[in-house]
């Protein structure tokens, strides 16, 4: 069955298209930022509902409304809602960045090959 699997990138990158789905990584921007992980999340659950109540995304705000919700957001904001960007800050042991799932495959192309 794997050795005939197919995958459709683009369904698969529709998947992953929703920049809500960044949330995360704009904590964890804040809290890099030096604002404490409860407040951080605090303002992003704030800045998620907002963006619910007027029909936005995050990428289409702009950095005076990021700034409404804390201080800690720079124009560099904007790098945090990368999605490959954000996937390969994700290196830990089974996190999705690019490096660690080109070696799953690798390992598993080695193992059922």
């Amino acid at each position: 069955m794997l050795s005939e699997i197919k995958v459709n990138a683009s369904r698969a990158a529709e998947a992953v298209s929703d920049p809500m789905l960044l949330a995360t990584d704009l904590a964890d921007y804040l809290v890099r930022a030096g604002v404490p992980f409860r407040q951080a999340h605090e303002i992003i659950g704030k800045l998620v509902a907002h963006c619910i109540e007027t029909g936005r995304s995050f990428p289409q705000l702009d950095l005076a409304v990021f700034q409404s919700f804390s201080p800690g957001f720079k124009q560099d904001v904007f790098e945090a809602l990368d999605l490959r960007r954000a996937l390969d800050a994700r290196q830990a042991p089974g996190a999705p960045s690019q490096a660690n799932v080109r070696a799953q495959l690798e390992r598993w192309r080695g193992l059922l090959g």
